[in-house]
């Protein structure tokens, strides 16, 4: 399958499996593996919302800005979505 019908037959709830963060013993995994999300992605999400008491949706969106420069706005056409 390639990564656009990859992408694009999975779900938003899915995803966010893939990124969500668990415990096992000391060390931090995804809740379900994905070999296209990084490892430390999910330790650094874990490490937000651990330490600095975000919420899995705020934490998201700084990772996501950590991704792309900060004037990046693929849909800037789009209203409200903050």
């Amino acid at each position: 399958m390639d990564a656009k019908a990859e992408a694009l037959s999975t779900s938003s709830r899915q995803i966010q499996s893939f990124l969500t963060p668990r415990h096992i013993g000391n060390q931090i995994y995804p809740a379900q593996d994905h070999p296209a999300v990084p490892l430390e992605d999910v330790i650094w999400l874990a490490d937000r919302m651990e330490n600095d008491g975000q919420t899995f949706q705020d934490a998201i969106k700084l990772l996501r800005q950590t991704k792309f420069p900060d004037n990046y706005d693929p849909y800037h056409w789009v209203t409200g979505k903050d």
